[in-house]
């Protein structure tokens, strides 16, 4: 039940050789048993379905780039670590370039 996050518009143009990360179901199921410590911006993070896709809007791309920046102050691992390096990286991207995050389910 992994999301991947990928650079693009829409899900037609998340193809292959787009920039992406993976959204390990272990750190989801991590992360939403303690939503809690993330407030009101996990709940984007948290609430996402695994089964769904969904093109993520500018102001969801910032939010998810602070929420980014919170989630190593109540966890800790090489896990998180990496997610939230590489996810901050794409969402960077997505804001200089102007391009959707689109977050596609299994």
């Amino acid at each position: 039940m992994a999301v991947t996050f990928v650079l693009a518009n829409s899900v037609e143009e998340s193809v292959e050789g787009r920039p992406f990360v993976q959204f390990e179901e272990e750190l989801h199921t991590v992360l939403y048993q303690n939503r809690e410590y993330l407030g009101d911006k996990g709940q984007l993070l948290v609430n996402l379905d695994p089964y769904n896709h969904k093109v993520l809007t500018r102001e969801e791309i910032v939010q998810m780039t602070e929420l980014c920046q919170m989630i190593p102050q109540f966890f800790e691992g090489e896990l998180v670590d990496t997610f939230t390096t590489e996810f901050s990286k794409l969402c960077a991207q997505a804001l200089a370039t102007h391009t959707a995050i689109v977050a596609l389910g299994d």
